[in-house]
């Protein structure tokens, strides 16, 4: 799929990826978010990062690059070995772009909705980050044909 770029910001956040967690239900039958608070923190760290990024309005191509951090339990050969490769195992990535979509809709994009298309992976590195880059698209060229026709 190619698309035209109109408009785009890019931002490194560094802390360890952070995955949705579920909204929990009390005791008493209330719905609350878990994530909350998490949420703020990590929106103020995008602030600083992004510095002076504005709202990206219309579709949007976002790019995910969650920098899992090697274990530090690992020797230093496992370690140099695990630098740089995907990390396969949790948290989900799906998890971790909910995340991030939900932090990020409404302050740098007008609404998840806007997404039309994402790109996402999980590497192991020494330091953990999450880099975020968003691209404004136009429609002009989707190259998308329809198999029912």
């Amino acid at each position: 799929m190619t698309h035209h770029c109109r408009s785009k910001t890019e931002f490194t956040i560094r802390e360890a990826p952070i995955p949705l967690k579920r909204p929990r239900i009390t005791r008493s039958g209330r719905v609350y978010d878990p994530n909350k608070q998490l949420k703020a923190k990590t929106l103020e760290k995008i602030n600083i990062a992004a510095h002076r990024a504005l709202k990206i309005e219309g579709p949007v191509h976002i790019d995910f690059v969650f920098c899992m951090q090697v274990p530090k339990s690992a020797s230093k050969k496992k370690q140099a070995d695990l630098e740089g490769k995907f990390h396969a195992i949790k948290p989900d990535i799906d998890n971790l772009v909910k995340y991030y979509l939900d932090v990020i809709a409404d302050k740098y994009i007008e609404d998840d909705s806007r997404v039309v298309s994402m790109t996402a992976r999980k590497i192991q590195k020494m330091e953990p980050y999450v880099k975020i880059s968003i691209s404004q698209v136009n429609d002009e060229n989707t190259n998308v044909s329809s198999t029912n026709s």
